[in-house]
């Protein structure tokens, strides 16, 4: 067969003539000779011929855009395993791809007009059909893939063992998602095919790009996706490779100059005592190149297919004709995330991710600033609201920039496993700053969105703002101050009147969520006295090890009466506690309740008066709770509001009491105080305090009852 010519059931086609329909179209004369460019979509042909030439580098930057992992390796000639693909644009949006790896079942390359790999992305699939390739193309959505007619067609392929090798065109359709029309992600995947039922496994990723310009052959594409594998004790962990040994003769044609001899290469067989599955945990590789964002952050697929946040709530970053803040989060595999963040600023939008409820203790911090006109994007570390830059893993990072709008799409992963037994479980911030495009100074972050602690693979849960501004301000001209005259011991002190321009200030009051999420991280005693106030009886004590019993609480002030606390004690029923401006606990005093509801924590907020607990709804969220036998823990977060009774707005005493809960009728018992500590600046992390309870016995003339008179309730 010369050149581009094929016999097919004795049908001889020389190369590249055609006639149709012995129609002759005489040529037109024109005056001006004017280059077009025509868009063709290739004519579906999923018939596979025998690939004569094995995939290889050749041309690798220079006529084709080619990834690999591991990276150059050469698919033609590597003796050990090479997962590639390459990508070289032929005419407008019709390509020529070439893919291999190593697969028993199959092998597929996905094109993805973004970052979302797998939001009905267009998949071509070559799978070992005993020994010889069989095509299909789908569409991939959530993993799951869904076979459709896609225009693709000059389909070679050939399988050698368990390598599969495949190269085809295809016309693809980005022009609706992205302003290159010609830009995408490519991602090469393995899975199992049965040949009986047809049936096509969940594809096992080998190696995804970020978004690159495919009609740029000399571009630079790197895997995205680092794979540390924990295999057990090697000893025990043998796999067993069968011998390979191919000759290959296609039903006697000889094809120059496409011929390939395989010298039958053997590989010797390795023997396998047991059989260990792997894990396999994916970190990106990091890559902070910003290109254009062609799709406005919206809200499709918010509470379906990923977590969504916004304040205002249900606002719509891509329309909205108002001040909109948007954040949301997908998962895309294990760890790793695909975000969303969308908001006004003249300086920068920055997305935090903290594991606990205490933003900003060295939180994961994405940041997307405007750099005269152009998103510039950092990674950092929030702690107590100073931004540390660090290098986090992250990619595909997008952006744009209009006006004041600043929006961003990127894939980082998240490491949330030291902190939490849900390794998924983060809480969600957004905040504006201001940037210094000459310095690069980033300042103060402004928090605008922060959500309780979910669980970021569930994408139908529902996230809310906990924050909420209620803003006092003075008037500017006269904030008016009268002290009224005292008489004390004959003086007569004047009341003195000043006239003073005061601040404005902003407090903010959480909004209620009681929902109860598992406590990772037991209760414990790190950072007391240096972030958190501690009390313990006795005094001390370690609840997160102590083998006795401990009673213990915490306060930690997260931002103006915003207290993030922690309690800790045994009981069959219920730990609380309370929180009183005075001296006086059990005057109406705000108490937080974490009771043993069947081995599971139930949340109830209540004011304490005269001993008798009333249910009511108070500002507090971000529940976590467990339950161990006897011993009940808790950490939330709570707006205090303690102002109209001190002239310090965090000043207030602590105590832990315990009760018994009744899970039929919700009925709690009367408190009974294991701690109560003395009125204290719960803003200052370094102060003291002791268990002020102790009981003074008076025996009076033996005729008289002896009465135990504790401290005052």
């Amino acid at each position: 067969m010369p050149p581009h010519s094929m016999t097919t059931n004795n049908m001889t086609m020389p190369p590249h003539s055609m006639t149709t329909n012995n129609m002759n179209t005489a040529p037109a004369t024109a005056t001006t000779t004017v280059a077009t460019t025509t868009n063709t979509t290739l004519i579906t042909n999923t018939t596979v011929i025998v690939l004569g030439t094995p995939v290889g580098r050749t041309g690798c930057g220079t006529q084709q855009i080619c990834g690999s992992e591991p990276s150059d390796c050469d698919p033609s000639s590597s003796s050990s395993s090479c997962f590639f693909v390459s990508a070289k644009q032929r005419d407008g949006q019709n390509f020529e791809f070439s893919i291999s790896g190593e697969s028993s079942g199959y092998i597929a390359a996905t094109v993805s007009a973004d970052t979302t790999v797998g939001g009905n992305d267009t998949t071509y699939i070559c799978a070992n059909n005993n020994g010889k390739v069989k095509f299909f193309s789908a569409l991939l959505d959530n993993d799951k893939l869904t076979l459709t007619e896609l225009p693709v067609n000059s389909v070679q392929g050939r399988v050698d063992g368990n390598l599969i090798q495949c190269t085809f065109v295809a016309t693809l359709d980005l022009s609706t998602t992205r302003a290159a029309a010609t830009s995408a992600s490519l991602s090469l995947s393995t899975g199992t095919f049965d040949n009986t039922s047809g049936s096509l496994g969940t594809p096992d990723s080998k190696f995804r790009s970020g978004v690159v310009d495919l009609s740029g052959s000399n571009a630079t594409i790197s895997n995205e996706l680092t794979t540390t594998t924990t295999t057990a004790n090697p000893m025990t962990n043998t796999m067993t490779t069968p011998t390979h040994s191919m000759t290959m003769t296609t039903n006697n044609m000889t094809m120059p100059p496409h011929s390939m001899t395989t010298n039958n290469m053997n590989t010797a067989p390795a023997t396998a005592t047991t059989t260990v599955a792997t894990t396999t945990n994916t970190t990106l590789i990091t890559n902070t190149t910003v290109i254009v964002l062609g799709t406005p952050v919206g809200r499709t697929g918010c509470g379906t297919q990923q977590i969504c946040g916004s304040e205002p709530s249900d606002c719509d970053p891509s329309s909205s004709s108002s001040s909109c803040f948007f954040v949301s989060a997908k998962q895309r595999d294990g760890q790793n995330f695909e975000f969303s963040i969308s908001g006004e600023s003249s300086g920068y939008i920055a997305a935090t991710v903290s594991a606990d409820t205490t933003v900003g203790g060295n939180d994961t911090t994405y940041i997307c600033a405007n750099n005269n006109g152009k998103v510039k994007f950092f990674s950092a570390l929030l702690d107590n609201d100073k931004l540390t830059l660090t290098e986090l893993p992250v990619n595909s990072v997008q952006g744009r920039v209009d006006g004041n709008l600043i929006q961003c799409t990127f894939v980082a992963t998240l490491d949330l496993s030291t902190t939490r037994a849900a390794a998924t479980s983060a809480s969600l911030s957004l905040s504006t700053g201001t940037f210094d495009s000459t310095s690069g100074s980033l300042g103060t972050p402004d928090s605008k969105f922060r959500s309780g602690v979910v669980d970021l693979s569930g994408s139908n849960a529902t996230i809310s703002n906990e924050l909420t501004t209620t803003t006092t301000t003075a008037n500017p001209m006269t904030n008016t101050m009268t002290t009224p005259t005292m008489t004390t011991n004959n003086m007569n002190t004047a009341p003195a009147t000043a006239t003073t321009t005061v601040a404005t200030t902003t407090n903010t009051t959480l909004i209620t969520n009681t929902t109860v999420i598992v406590l990772g991280t037991p209760v414990g005693r790190t950072g007391c006295g240096t972030q958190q106030i501690c009390g313990s009886e006795p005094s001390d004590c370690d609840p997160s090890s102590s083998s006795s019993s401990c009673f213990f609480v915490s306060a930690k002030q997260r931002d103006g009466q915003n207290f993030e606390f922690s309690i800790s004690g045994e009981s069959s029923g219920y730990i609380a506690a309370t929180v009183s401006a005075d001296t006086t606990v059990g005057g109406n005093d705000t108490t937080y309740i974490c009771a043993n509801n069947n081995g599971k924590v139930k949340f109830f907020s209540a004011l304490l008066d005269n001993d008798k607990l009333t249910l009511t709804e108070l500002p507090v969220n971000s529940v976590q709770g467990r339950v161990d036998g006897n011993l009940i823990q808790c950490t939330f977060v709570a707006t205090l509001d303690l102002s109209t009774t001190r002239a310090a707005a965090t000043s207030a005493s602590l105590s832990l009491s315990t009760g018994t809960f009744d899970n039929t009728s919700g009925s709690l018992g009367t408190p009974d105080s294991k701690f109560r500590s003395g009125v204290v600046d719960l803003s200052v992390s370094n102060a003291t305090i002791s268990n002020e309870l102790t009981t003074t016995t008076t025996t009076a003339n033996p005729m008289t009852n002896t009465m135990t008179t504790p401290t005052h309730t």
